[in-house]
């Protein structure tokens, strides 16, 4: 049969068709399967097909697949090929205590505990203030309780500390104590010290355990002798005939201090008598103060004018005060009620005497009197309290 131009057209179009027919295309889908597989032995990777707005066919008549794949951006792989969670880390110091941030050393830097011993009454702690500065801690921050607390506990018990100085130029220690508030120390037991740290710079807490009467490696400060300021309040007190022993304040560098002896003299007798203060266990010296004891008053049972005179009457003070009655009384009177201006006085010798004539007096005028007694001990006088003011019109 012969074939005319037309008809083998015809027959070598349909050729071609019957080979792509047959032909297996290689498709996007089979491509990224093949990538996964390639990359599943090393580490996991997301994958993200990308489908083009417009579509795009290549020379073999297949439409192309952009194919994007995103790295994180760190992988990090335990051993068993397992991403490991992360995990806070606490930090502790050498003695045990919680802390925040790099505070490693804060508490060995300037915190000293005392040696506790059998027979005690209270615990105390050294802190040492050029180390606390060291560490950017002020030394008003010490001070203060809302910044800086220290407690100990033993026999189930809570006490509370608080600070002076230790030393004597009060820019070195401070001491932080129970002050005597705690039962008698009792060898081998345990007391506990917490702390309780909240300054600007640093901020933990802690606890640290010592034994009664065992030594421990930080060892105590030993103190320079100190003189202490003391003050008696009131100074000045009335003879009663028992023993007159006022309580009194101690002070080194402004601030004050609990651990002394007090010994008295004079302290019974009208006069000048006498305190000691005898620093003892982390301070050495002392200090003398005085106060006055003074007699005991009278007053006025009358007062009348007479001509250009005044007669008045007083209660007599016939105690024995020091083994011995009062040297007198002395009356001071004056036209100023007030006693700043034109004041005159007038002894009366002897405790027995209960009455007195002032005279020279203007006529028509006010006078205003006052009385007290006097006793005199080594050559000086104590006087009393003035008597209430009696006012006289002199005829």
């Amino acid at each position: 049969m012969k074939l005319t131009g037309k008809n083998k057209i015809l027959i070598f179009l349909m050729s071609v068709m019957l080979i792509l027919t047959l032909t297996p295309a290689v498709s996007a889908e089979d491509q990224i399967t093949d990538q996964d597989e390639t990359q599943a032995s090393e580490q996991p990777v997301e994958v993200v097909v990308e489908q083009p707005d417009e579509v795009v066919v290549d020379q073999d008549g297949e439409q192309s697949v952009e194919v994007v794949v995103e790295q994180p951006d760190e992988v990090v792989v335990d051993q068993d090929g397992e991403q490991p969670e992360e995990q806070a880390v606490e930090q502790t110091d050498k003695k045990g205590f919680e802390i925040k941030a790099d505070q490693s050393s804060i508490f060995d830097n300037f915190c000293k505990p005392q040696t506790p011993e059998a027979g005690d009454d209270y615990v105390g702690i050294y802190v040492d203030i050029k180390g606390a500065k060291k560490q950017g801690i002020t030394e008003a921050d010490l001070w203060n309780k809302d910044k800086m607390e220290i407690v100990v506990y033993y026999k189930n018990k809570d006490y509370a500390t608080s600070p002076e100085y230790a030393d004597e130029d009060g820019s070195s220690k401070l001491f932080f104590s129970t002050k005597k508030s705690m039962p008698s120390l009792t060898k081998g037991e345990s007391v506990t010290i917490s702390y309780m740290f909240n300054f600007d710079t640093h901020e933990a807490e802690g606890t640290q355990t010592v034994k009664v009467g065992s030594a421990f490696t930080n060892k105590t400060y030993k103190t320079k002798s100190v003189t202490p300021k003391v003050t008696v309040p009131g100074s000045e007190f009335v003879w009663t005939g028992k023993y007159i022993k006022p309580s009194v304040t101690v002070k080194v560098n402004g601030h004050k201090v609990s651990t002394y002896k007090l010994a008295y003299a004079g302290a019974k007798s009208v006069g000048k008598a006498k305190v000691t203060v005898t620093l003892k266990d982390d301070y050495t010296g002392s200090k003398k103060a005085s106060y006055l004891i003074l007699p005991k008053g009278t007053k006025f049972t009358s007062a009348k004018g007479a001509k250009k005179s005044a007669k008045l009457k007083w209660k007599k003070q016939g105690k024995k005060m020091s083994n011995s009655r009062i040297s007198g009384y002395q009356i001071q009177y004056s036209m100023d009620k007030s006693f700043k201006s034109g004041n005159k006085t007038l002894k009366v010798k002897g405790y027995a005497k209960t009455s007195a004539k002032v005279k020279k007096l203007k006529s028509g005028k006010k006078y205003y009197f006052r009385i007290r007694t006097f006793k005199n001990v080594s050559g000086d006088p104590y006087y009393s309290k003035w008597s209430k003011v009696k006012k006289v019109k002199v005829k």
